[in-house]
């Protein structure tokens, strides 16, 4: 079933004509037993592909640019999806201002993803509810926490 789905998302991007730097012209057809794929890199689809708005949780993946700090942070929070994302900066401070607005469950910074046992792992939006590992976790695991702060009168 994943193999199917992330099949059917290079096919919309092969159907698409969009630009393939790695991985095109496989003939995903064709595939021996084991359902692999060579790994696939798509330079500048648009915002709205299928590539860009859902998560093939495959060997695909969308290379998109930037100018603007704003126009970034508003690009990658613009879909129903947010279990994670890795930001790629020579700038500390440009990195973590980055990162801390980015709607996704973990966040990466100068590294792949790599979750560890003792922080809470989760995704947000159509990602998943709450939570696992870590003591946040055990505590609250799979719940929509939410905190209320009032002001005394």
């Amino acid at each position: 079933m994943q193999f199917d789905k992330v099949r059917s998302i290079y096919e919309d991007c092969q159907a698409h004509n969009y630009q393939f730097s790695l991985g095109g012209g496989q003939d995903l057809a064709r595939i021996k037993p084991g359902y692999q794929m060579a790994p696939v890199i798509v330079v500048q689809p648009p915002e709205d592909s299928r590539l860009v708005q859902e998560e093939p949780f495959g060997p695909i993946v969308p290379i998109l640019s930037w100018d603007e700090e704003e126009d970034v942070i508003n690009r990658a929070n613009n879909t129903d999806q947010g279990l994670g994302a890795t930001v790629w900066c020579r700038d500390p401070a440009m990195a973590e201002r980055i990162s801390m607005r980015l709607e996704a469950g973990s966040v990466w910074v100068n590294r792949g993803a790599y979750p560890m046992p003792t922080a809470l792992f989760g995704g947000i939006k159509q990602s998943g509810i709450g939570g696992e590992w870590g003591p946040l976790g055990l505590i609250n695991s799979y719940c929509s926490a939410r905190t209320f702060h009032f002001a005394k009168q």
